[in-house]
């Protein structure tokens, strides 16, 4: 047995692809468990409209993030210099400043036409939403830059720092003063340290060039056209459909409804998103330097997919037998309603963990246009059963959303995996 230990430390040593997955998830699962540690705690100190607002701001806030780049900060992982990169990161941060000041613009506009929010809240968030945009997007960006770098154990202190920050603001804001704002300050805080530590890391390993050029911003904007052309409008419709339902929920039905699934979002959607977006940086970076080198992708994606699915079927299995038995149990009886949110959109929730860290695929292999077209008809499909559904109760819009979401996460995994085939025999010729 030590024998097999020793073994496997040498061969973990040498394997740089194992070493930057250890520290990715290693990272993301920190990041990801301090949230949930804590939830027991803060639905005892916030009610369920305080958390629905919170999850409302989070919906906006992502998606307004999925554009506010221009999708040109994704570019980045494939820039083939430190020139290149810059140049890319310069774009999406002129870009993230245009859509946050069009941002302010809007809520102003909008101020006077929403009800059912208190005022002190409502111009808090008109104040806060626009510049946590900018906050946001300029944090993403510098994650795609340290991701080229290969800085995946930077991007794992990144996380947990923030995830401390966010949950030492919410857990001493509730005790002192309990009340959305406080859940919203909490996310606000702990962004803000997270994009300092960001820029600090960035400055200091000099992962930036600020030598800028009038011909290379044309040559980026051509190269790489196809992201905020077309890549933009998929992202949105993805994050629009995966986002949109707190909104809705506020608007169909009422604000603790929407509490009621940003505590199952908290708890299970966010971790996989989290744990997904790991996997999807790793995959994304080795998947580009395979097909660059004309090596083998296919057994890589099938090792990546058992892995995943290994590691998912039984808490699944156990959320969609017993979620709202352990939801009343950890959280307090008054949240087995989440419960129920969550045993619904588990069979979605497991297609998407399976298939989120595979989206680069398409856009790489140059079948963007019909991975946007499959989008489009997710997210089309699943607002139209939840609008449907709406018009019995909240459970039969979820098992109608969460039924069409499952279908179309399974035909993309067929799809992509038909790729990465076709893909894998090319590269053998």
């Amino acid at each position: 047995m030590i024998q097999k230990g020793q073994h496997f430390w040498e061969w973990f040593k040498k394997n740089q692809l194992a070493r930057n997955l250890s520290s990715l998830l290693s990272g993301n699962i920190v990041a990801v468990l301090i949230p949930v540690l804590i939830s027991p705690i803060l639905t005892r100190l916030f009610t369920e409209a305080d958390f629905g607002l919170l999850t409302v701001f989070n919906s906006i806030l992502a998606i307004s993030l999925s554009f506010s780049t221009g999708r040109l900060d994704f570019a980045i992982l494939e820039a083939k210099n430190k020139s290149i990169s810059s140049h890319l990161f310069a774009v999406s941060v002129l870009i993230a400043i245009v859509v946050s000041v069009f941002a302010a613009f809007l809520g102003v506009f909008l101020f006077s036409y929403v009800n059912g929010v208190e005022r002190l809240v409502l111009t808090t968030l008109v104040i806060v939403i626009p510049i946590m945009i900018l906050i946001s997007a300029l944090s993403q960006s510098l994650r795609y830059v340290l991701n080229r770098e290969d800085g995946y154990k930077e991007l794992s202190v990144i996380k947990i720092i923030r995830s401390i920050s966010t949950g030492g603001v919410q857990l001493s804001g509730g005790y002192l003063n309990p009340g959305s704002l406080t859940l919203v300050f909490g996310k606000v805080f702990g962004d803000i340290i997270a994009l300092v530590l960001s820029i600090w890391i960035i400055l200091k390993n000099k992962l930036i060039s600020f030598k800028y050029s009038r011909l290379r911003f044309g040559y980026v904007l051509t190269k790489f056209s196809k992201y905020y052309r077309i890549n933009t409008f998929h992202a949105l419709f993805n994050t629009v459909s995966a986002n949109v339902l707190p909104i809705l929920f506020a608007t169909l039905f009422t604000i603790q409804e929407a509490g009621y699934y940003g505590l199952s979002y908290r708890v299970c959607i966010f971790p996989i998103t989290i744990i997904s977006q790991a996997i999807f940086q790793l995959y994304s970076r080795e998947f580009a330097k395979r097909l660059d080198e004309a090596s083998s992708t296919y057994n890589f994606f099938k090792k990546i997919l058992r892995g995943l699915l290994a590691i998912s079927i039984i808490p699944f299995l156990i959320l969609i037998g017993y979620g709202p038995e352990l939801f009343g149990l950890v959280f307090g009886e008054n949240w087995t309603e989440s419960g129920v949110y969550a045993q619904i959109l588990a069979p979605y929730m497991l297609m998407v963990f399976l298939v989120s860290p595979f989206t680069f695929v398409p856009i790489k292999l140059e079948k963007h246009v019909k991975s946007f077209i499959i989008e489009i008809i997710n997210s089309v499909s699943r607002l139209m059963a939840l609008f449907i559904g709406s018009q019995f109760n909240v459970e039969t819009a979820l098992i109608f959303y969460s039924a069409f979401g499952f279908i179309t996460q399974l035909y993309l995994l067929i799809w992509i995996t038909g790729l990465m085939r076709v893909t894998e025999k090319k590269v053998r010729s």
